[in-house]
C-alpha cells in the first residue's frame, strides 16, 4: 500500500470516487483504453473501501484489546457453567469454556491459543436429569485436554449415583490417568461400585510431579483405602481425606503421603476394628499451616506427650481434649466444637500464642465469658449456640458490650463477629423471651459500634419468626456505616465447617 494510502486512505478514496464519475460523465461509449481505465479505478475504490472497513473495525475499543488481556479477562469468569434445565428445577453444571469459541473470530483465536481456559476439568455425574452422555461426551474430553496444551490440570470428579454410566466413566478415567503428570489438584468424591476406575486412577502412583492438593471423599467408609497412591508427589501440600456425609464415619486405613511437606490437613479419623490411629500422627507432620481434624473420643488415650507443631496458624478440632496433646506457638485462628471448655485456655496459655480468631460451637456462656477476659489480641469472634442445655443467654452479650474503661472491656480490639442461634433455643423462646437476647446483641453491637472497635456483624437467628426482633435498632447501625447482616436462612453443621474452612466467616 502506498504512503498516500497509508496517511489518508479517505482522501484517495475521494479522489477515486470523482475520478471515475467524470470518466462515466465524459465517455458515453468507451473504448477499450477507457474500459480498462475504469476496471482498474473500480478495483481501487474496493480496495480502499475495504481498507476503510477493517481501519474502523481495528479503530474500535474492543479490537484494540491485546490478547493477553483479553484471555485474562476470561480467565477471571471461570468456572464456566452450563444450565441443564429439567422438570422440576435446572442444574448449575461446569463446564469448559465452549461458548468462547463461539463469538468472533478474534475472540475465538485468542481463547483456543490460551491453555490455562482449558485446564479446569469438572465431570460430575449428578448433572440430572439430561442424559450424562449428552453433558458429557468423550470426544469433548478429549478436544479439552489438547486445548490446554501443556498447562497443570485442575481436576473436579463428582461420581456418585453412577447407575449405568460406569463404562464411560472408565473411560474418562483412562484419559485423565494418561496426563497424571499435568495434574495440579484433584478433587473426587465417588461412589460404591466403582473399583475398576479406582483400580485405574491408582495407576498415577509416581507420576504426579505437579500435584499440590488432593481432596478425597466418600459416602461409604469401606471405600477409603488409597494406600501409597501420592507417596512420591514433590509438591503435594495440602491433603483433604473425608466423608461427605457428616454422620459417616470414615475408618482410619493404613497409607502414605509425604507428611514432611504437608501444610494443610482436613481428615476425618475413627476407630476401624483392631487398627487404631494415634494423635501422634500429627509429629509427621511439622510443616502444618492448616489443620482440621475429626477424631473419636476413644482416641484420647493413644497419646500422651505434648505434640509441638510450630508452624501452624490456623486450627480446627472436634473434640476439646484434642487440645490436651497440642502446643501451637504461631496459632492465629482457632475453631472448637469444645464439650471441655475449661481446655482451651490452659492450652493456649502452654502454646503461647496470641489469637486473632475464634469459633467456638456449642459453648457455655460462663465459661466463655471467663475465656475472652483473656484474649485481648481477638479480631474475629463467631459463637453458635445449638444443644438444648447451652441455651443462649443474654449475660454473654451484656459482658461484650463496650465498656467507658477500655482496661476492663472485653476483646478490646474486636471488629468482626458471627453468631448463631440455632434451634431448639430459639423454639424455647418462641412467644417472647428470645427478645431479650436480641436486645442484648443489639446493644452490644451499637456499643462497639459508637466505641469505633466493631466493623462487621452477621446474626443468624434460626427461626420462622422475628418477635421481638429490633429491626429498627441493626438498620440504624447499616445506615450509619456498619457492615450488618442479619437473617435466619443458614443451616451450619459443625463438622463440615471444620472440614471446610470457607464456611466459616472470615
Amino acid at each position: 500500500m502506498s504512503g498516500s494510502l497509508q496517511s489518508d486512505p479517505l482522501a484517495v478514496h475521494a479522489q477515486a470516487l470523482a475520478l471515475l464519475a467524470k470518466l462515466r460523465a465524459t465517455t458515453a461509449y468507451p473504448t477499450a483504453e477507457t474500459a480498462a481505465i475504469l476496471t482498474k479505478t473500480n478495483t481501487a475504490v474496493e480496495d480502499i473501501e475495504g481498507t476503510i472497513h477493517c481501519s474502523n473495525a481495528f479503530s474500535s475499543p474492543v479490537s484494540r484489546i491485546p490478547p493477553e488481556i483479553l484471555c485474562d479477562c476470561f480467565r477471571r469468569t471461570l468456572p464456566h457453567a452450563r444450565i441443564i434445565r429439567g422438570t422440576f428445577h435446572n442444574t448449575r453444571v461446569p463446564t469448559a469454556p465452549w461458548r468462547l469459541a463461539h463469538v468472533c473470530r478474534d475472540w475465538r483465536e485468542a481463547a483456543l491459543q490460551d491453555a490455562q481456559l482449558w485446564s479446569s476439568i469438572h465431570i460430575s455425574s449428578t448433572a440430572a436429569p439430561s442424559p450424562f452422555s449428552k453433558i458429557y461426551a468423550l470426544p469433548a474430553l478429549e478436544t479439552q485436554i489438547l486445548r490446554s496444551g501443556s498447562a497443570p490440570l485442575d481436576i473436579f470428579l463428582r461420581w456418585v449415583h453412577v447407575d449405568d454410566m460406569g463404562p464411560l466413566l472408565l473411560r474418562f478415567a483412562e484419559l485423565l490417568v494418561d496426563h497424571s503428570v499435568r495434574w495440579r489438584s484433584l478433587k473426587f468424591i465417588w461412589d460404591e461400585g466403582m473399583e475398576d476406575i479406582l483400580l485405574t486412577l491408582s495407576r498415577v502412583r509416581g507420576r504426579l510431579p505437579l500435584l499440590e492438593s488432593v481432596q478425597i471423599r466418600s459416602p461409604f467408609a469401606s471405600h477409603l483405602d488409597i494406600g501409597d497412591v501420592f507417596t512420591i508427589a514433590p509438591q503435594l501440600q495440602e491433603f483433604i481425606l473425608t466423608s461427605c456425609a457428616p454422620n459417616i464415619n470414615v475408618p482410619w486405613r493404613p497409607f502414605s503421603a509425604p507428611w514432611q511437606q504437608i501444610t494443610h490437613l482436613r481428615a476425618h479419623f475413627v476407630i476401624d476394628g483392631e487398627e487404631s490411629l494415634k494423635i501422634s500422627i500429627l509429629q509427621n507432620i511439622p510443616n502444618l499451616v492448616d489443620c482440621g481434624i475429626l477424631m473419636d473420643d476413644v482416641i484420647m488415650a493413644s497419646q500422651s506427650s505434648i505434640i509441638v507443631l510450630p508452624c501452624l496458624r490456623r486450627l480446627f478440632v472436634s473434640r476439646g481434649w484434642v487440645l490436651s496433646f497440642l502446643e501451637t506457638p504461631k496459632l492465629e485462628y482457632l475453631f472448637v466444637k469444645p464439650q471441655e471448655d475449661h481446655l482451651i485456655l490452659p492450652f493456649l496459655r502452654r502454646s503461647g500464642c496470641q489469637l486473632t480468631g475464634l469459633k467456638v460451637f456449642q459453648s457455655s456462656s460462663p465459661n466463655l465469658i471467663h475465656l475472652l477476659t483473656h484474649l485481648p489480641t481477638l479480631a474475629h469472634f463467631e459463637i453458635s449456640f445449638y444443644q438444648p442445655h447451652n441455651k443462649p443467654t443474654a449475660p454473654l452479650f451484656h459482658a461484650m458490650a463496650a465498656s467507658t474503661a477500655a482496661s476492663t472491656m472485653l476483646c478490646p480490639h474486636l471488629e468482626s463477629m458471627c453468631i448463631d442461634l440455632f434451634p431448639p433455643e430459639l423454639e424455647l423462646f418462641r412467644n417472647g423471651p428470645a427478645s431479650h437476647i436480641y436486645r442484648a446483641v443489639a446493644a452490644m453491637a451499637e456499643s462497639r459500634w459508637a466505641n469505633g472497635s466493631l466493623k462487621r456483624l452477621r446474626f443468624h437467628a434460626h427461626t420462622d419468626t422475628h418477635a421481638g426482633m429490633p429491626v429498627d435498632r441493626f438498620n440504624a447501625l447499616r445506615g450509619q456505616g456498619l457492615d450488618i447482616l442479619v437473617f435466619n436462612d443458614r443451616y451450619s453443621n459443625s463438622e463440615e465447617m471444620i472440614l471446610n474452612p470457607d464456611m466459616i466467616c472470615p
